[in-house]
């Protein structure tokens, strides 16, 4: 008499697993997305509450905070860690040497976002990234950044040049600045 076996055969476990592969092709870009876009808020969120910061020092003081962490003795610095909330992201600020106008900057801090790249946010409210969201070859940074709205480039920290986050000239691109700033 033949006994009845137990158990998977190599087809239905080829099966399952052919399935189980095709679900994370699909699942796993879609998940790192995800991961992306709440990182993105991070740093978002770092620069809205920087800027704040900012123009309650620039309310009380005159003029723009040069350092985002404490300046011990000089009070020129807003007294902030630096950091985003997780530290995800390490924030900056540049000012011009009148200390009138500033830009921030939140660069991932140890790890890389190639769509996005760095989030950048002017005084007057001008945001741009050095990434290239849509993948066309042009960054939504517009290097030669005019911060102010007078159409001139800006020279936010005093060396008598005009500044260019990224070191490349190139015009901003809105699909950049709206894919990443959203």
């Amino acid at each position: 008499m033949l006994s009845k076996q137990k158990g998977f055969s190599l087809i239905e476990l080829m099966i399952t697993i052919a399935i189980i592969g095709i679900i994370s092709t699909i699942a796993y870009p879609s998940y790192i997305n995800h991961i992306n876009t709440s990182n993105r808020a991070e740093a978002k969120s770092a620069l809205v509450i920087t800027a704040n910061s900012q123009e309650r020092f620039f309310t009380a003081n005159s003029q723009y905070a040069a350092l985002v962490g404490a300046d011990i003795g000089l009070d020129r610095g807003l007294g902030l860690s630096g950091f985003s909330e997780t530290s995800l992201y390490t924030v900056t600020v540049a000012v011009n040497a009148a200390q009138t106008t500033y830009v921030l900057t939140a660069s991932p801090n140890g790890w890389v976002d190639g769509q996005c790249g760095d989030f950048i946010l002017s005084n007057t409210g001008v945001r741009w990234v050095s990434g290239d969201f849509d993948n066309d070859g042009t960054d939504g940074d517009g290097s030669d950044e005019d911060v102010d709205g007078d159409d001139s480039d800006e020279d936010v920290d005093g060396d008598d040049s005009d500044e260019d986050v990224d070191g490349v000239a190139d015009v901003a691109d809105p699909d950049d600045v709206t894919g990443c700033w959203g």
